[in-house]
């Protein structure tokens, strides 16, 4: 628990605003519904799921041809993924952090050790002292707010550094990517359900049927397997309890899911914004400074007066 906890709180120390919002709509208003209001919804289909048949087994097998996988572990299996890319994150900020502590710790031994001046040259011309300030370096230490589990407020120092950077816009693509695959996986999910009947359309799949017409006893609808439950009978008519109140929060989650894409697309637009501010300052900075320094060149190039 007390790991979970350390991984949160790195994620929120270095994610943008985009990425807090995205933290809080995966985790309260998807996650915490889907194993609510998705398990009472969903949670008893099976079992009211009725077919019109006397054979053994059928209706299992018309279930399964209805719903390959069920809704709502379908869900808690989608949240979990779209956490890896935040995790894997996590763990190359906690290995960035480790590197800078290990390198700060090393140039300070060497600073401490040799604090004599006449000695300064020793350590300075020392290959490991030149390797650790060097890579030392690179990275930056920034301030930002930080408000602890008590509510207390005040500052924190932030390790970043440009391979980081480049690691949490990967993070943000690989983040899209699940986040499209899961609306497409939902979307084939919700195509079986509609297969018998014809019904075709991105939007008028995500409905949920009030009557399903199982083939399963059809050979053309077997893919290929021998099916002896629905063997006599080639046309079951099935019934599907509470479809609108599935499909009801069939659409939430998926409205949920392009609200997902929304910010994620966001805070990658955020972070190329910061990045070019700050590319633009720092040319900003750096004409200014030539500016400053052009007077000066041309009054030293005029010849003297004798």
């Amino acid at each position: 628990m007390e790991s979970l906890q350390l991984i949160s709180e790195r994620l929120l120390k270095y994610s943008t605003p985009f990425g807090h919002v995205w933290v809080a709509l995966t985790f309260l208003c998807r996650l915490v519904p889907a194993v609510t209001i998705g398990d009472a919804a969903y949670g008893d289909e099976q079992s009211d799921f009725e077919c019109v048949t006397t054979q053994p087994g059928c209706k299992q097998m018309c279930y399964t041809m209805f719903a390959p996988i069920s809704h709502v572990r379908f869900w808690a299996m989608q949240i979990l993924i779209l956490s890896f890319p935040t995790m894997i994150f996590s763990m190359v900020a906690a290995n960035y952090n480790a590197t800078y502590e290990f390198l700060r710790a090393q140039v300070e031994g060497y600073e401490k050790s040799f604090s004599d001046n006449s000695s300064h040259k020793s350590y300075v011309s020392d290959p490991k002292y030149v390797m650790y300030s060097s890579k030392l370096r690179k990275f930056k230490t920034k301030k930002r707010r930080a408000v602890d589990m008590e509510g207390v407020g005040g500052t924190e120092d932030i390790i970043w550094a440009p391979a980081l950077k480049q690691w949490y816009v990967i993070h943000l693509f690989a983040k899209l990517v699940l986040e499209m695959i899961s609306i497409y996986l939902l979307y084939l999910l919700q195509v079986q359900q509609h297969i018998t009947s014809g019904v075709t359309g991105f939007w008028n799949v995500f409905s949920v049927p009030f009557k399903y017409a199982c083939r399963f006893g059809d050979t053309q609808w077997q893919n290929g397997y021998e099916n002896f439950a629905c063997s006599q009978d080639d046309n079951i008519p099935c019934w599907v309890s509470r479809p609108m109140e599935k499909k009801m929060f069939l659409v939430y989650m998926l409205l949920m899911n392009f609200v997902a894409v929304a910010i994620v697309l966001c805070d990658f637009f955020y972070v190329l914004w910061k990045v070019s501010v700050k590319k633009h300052r720092q040319r900003k900075a750096k004409k200014a400074l030539q500016t400053e320094e052009m007077p000066l060149a041309i009054v030293d190039e005029k010849p003297s007066e004798e």
